[in-house]
């Protein structure tokens, strides 16, 4: 079975705006041990916005190949 380079390339681009919703989930589950706090919501906001602009990036980054 062989993969195209390009298909590769958008599976690694697509993980890091993964990575980078969890990375905030994380962030906001740590910053408390009393549970989820007010900033910590607003970091859970903030990990799906970063996660909607990179994927958004991203789809137009491969609108122009």
């Amino acid at each position: 079975m062989s993969v195209g380079r390009d298909t590769i390339r958008e599976a690694l681009l697509a993980a890091v705006g993964v990575v980078v919703f969890i990375a905030f989930l994380v962030a906001a589950g740590t910053m408390s041990p009393d549970g989820l706090t007010t900033t910590g919501a607003y970091t859970i906001i903030a990990g799906i916005v970063a996660f909607i602009v990179t994927m958004a990036a991203i789809g137009v980054f491969f609108l122009g190949d």
